[in-house]
């Protein structure tokens, strides 16, 4: 899991186990389930829709200038 949860919010299954059955049952249950399928999809677009590229970059070029001393 990690910071998956926090990023990828309810736009995912995260598994916290490192349990074989476990994926099993959810991977067959992501092929199966259309409707959580859509639901995960909906829920992904309104996710990545909060992360822009650019603001990514004008943080990342913050951090590297309150690193290197500017």
């Amino acid at each position: 899991g990690g910071s998956l949860g926090e990023v990828l919010g309810s736009g995912a299954v995260i598994l916290k186990e490192l349990n074989e059955e476990s994926w099993n049952v959810q991977a067959e249950k992501l092929l199966t389930d259309s409707d959580l399928r859509k639901k995960l999809i909906t829920a992904g677009q309104q996710t990545v829709s909060k992360y822009r590229w650019d603001d990514t970059a004008r943080k990342t070029w913050d951090v590297y200038r309150k690193v290197g001393g500017e």
